[in-house]
Protein backbone atom coordinates (compact mmCIF):
# COMPACT_ATOMS: atom_id res chain seq x y z
CA UNK A 1 0.00 0.00 0.00
CA UNK A 2 2.64 2.41 0.83
CA UNK A 3 4.86 1.82 -2.46
CA UNK A 4 1.71 2.84 -4.66
CA UNK A 5 1.09 5.89 -2.85
CA UNK A 6 4.89 6.73 -3.04
CA UNK A 7 3.98 5.90 -7.03
CA UNK A 8 1.24 8.51 -7.01
CA UNK A 9 3.36 11.19 -5.18
CA UNK A 10 6.04 10.46 -7.02
CA UNK A 11 6.38 13.31 -10.23
CA UNK A 12 8.80 12.07 -13.27
CA UNK A 13 11.04 14.25 -14.50
CA UNK A 14 10.70 13.95 -18.21
CA UNK A 15 7.91 13.40 -20.09
CA UNK A 16 9.28 10.87 -22.42
CA UNK A 17 10.14 8.55 -19.66
CA UNK A 18 6.50 8.60 -18.63
CA UNK A 19 4.82 7.53 -21.83
CA UNK A 20 7.63 4.76 -22.86
CA UNK A 21 6.97 3.16 -19.19
CA UNK A 22 4.79 -0.09 -18.57
CA UNK A 23 0.93 0.86 -18.03
CA UNK A 24 1.04 -1.12 -14.54
CA UNK A 25 3.44 2.08 -13.22
CA UNK A 26 1.03 4.56 -13.81
CA UNK A 27 -2.52 2.74 -14.03
CA UNK A 28 -3.02 4.58 -10.25
CA UNK A 29 -2.53 7.64 -10.92
CA UNK A 30 -4.85 7.46 -13.89
CA UNK A 31 -7.60 5.81 -11.89
CA UNK A 32 -7.16 8.65 -9.06
CA UNK A 33 -7.26 11.22 -12.24
CA UNK A 34 -10.67 9.62 -13.25
CA UNK A 35 -11.83 9.63 -9.68
CA UNK A 36 -11.15 13.35 -8.84
CA UNK A 37 -12.35 14.18 -12.73
CA UNK A 38 -15.27 12.75 -11.73
CA UNK A 39 -16.11 14.43 -8.63
CA UNK A 40 -15.68 17.59 -9.78
CA UNK A 41 -18.08 17.18 -12.47
CA UNK A 42 -20.32 16.16 -10.21
CA UNK A 43 -19.64 19.38 -7.65
CA UNK A 44 -19.78 21.36 -10.70
CA UNK A 45 -23.11 20.01 -12.05
CA UNK A 46 -24.72 20.37 -8.86
CA UNK A 47 -23.87 23.48 -7.84
CA UNK A 48 -25.44 24.24 -11.55
CA UNK A 49 -28.32 22.49 -10.52
CA UNK A 50 -29.04 24.85 -7.12
CA UNK A 51 -27.75 27.80 -9.28
CA UNK A 52 -31.05 26.91 -11.89
CA UNK A 53 -33.21 25.28 -9.79
CA UNK A 54 -33.54 28.30 -7.51
CA UNK A 55 -33.98 31.33 -10.23
CA UNK A 56 -36.31 33.76 -10.25
CA UNK A 57 -39.12 33.42 -13.13
CA UNK A 58 -41.14 36.41 -13.76
CA UNK A 59 -44.84 35.87 -13.33
CA UNK A 60 -46.42 36.88 -16.84
CA UNK A 61 -43.19 34.17 -18.19
CA UNK A 62 -46.25 31.64 -16.87
CA UNK A 63 -49.17 33.58 -18.54
CA UNK A 64 -50.88 32.06 -21.34
CA UNK A 65 -52.97 34.85 -22.31
CA UNK A 66 -49.64 37.49 -22.74
CA UNK A 67 -47.40 34.65 -24.93
CA UNK A 68 -50.99 33.58 -26.78
CA UNK A 69 -53.36 36.30 -27.33
CA UNK A 70 -56.38 34.92 -28.59
CA UNK A 71 -57.52 31.51 -29.73
CA UNK A 72 -57.57 30.85 -33.50
CA UNK A 73 -61.44 29.68 -33.97
CA UNK A 74 -61.24 29.26 -37.64
CA UNK A 75 -58.60 26.35 -37.37
CA UNK A 76 -59.96 24.90 -33.89
CA UNK A 77 -63.26 24.36 -35.89
CA UNK A 78 -61.58 23.01 -38.56
CA UNK A 79 -59.88 20.55 -36.39
CA UNK A 80 -62.65 19.39 -34.48
CA UNK A 81 -64.90 18.90 -37.50
CA UNK A 82 -62.22 16.84 -38.83
CA UNK A 83 -61.80 14.47 -35.75
CA UNK A 84 -65.42 12.45 -35.96
CA UNK A 85 -64.03 11.31 -40.03
CA UNK A 86 -60.65 10.12 -38.17
CA UNK A 87 -62.33 8.13 -35.65
CA UNK A 88 -64.52 6.65 -38.15
CA UNK A 89 -61.80 5.46 -40.42
CA UNK A 90 -59.52 4.64 -37.30
CA UNK A 91 -62.59 2.28 -36.60
CA UNK A 92 -62.80 0.42 -40.53
CA UNK A 93 -59.02 -0.08 -40.29
CA UNK A 94 -59.24 -1.61 -36.85
CA UNK A 95 -62.38 -3.98 -37.85
CA UNK A 96 -60.87 -5.03 -40.92
CA UNK A 97 -59.92 -8.56 -41.29
CA UNK A 98 -56.63 -9.53 -40.22
CA UNK A 99 -53.91 -10.44 -43.06
CA UNK A 100 -51.46 -13.10 -42.46
CA UNK A 101 -47.71 -12.41 -42.92
CA UNK A 102 -47.24 -13.65 -46.69
CA UNK A 103 -43.48 -14.53 -45.51
CA UNK A 104 -44.42 -17.39 -43.62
Amino acid sequence: MERGIKKIIQVPQNIFFVLSGPPRAYWGMFVLFVFIFLGAIFIFDVFLYFDAAYTIVPDDFFDASARLGTVNERALDTILSALPRNESALKDILQAPTVPDPSR
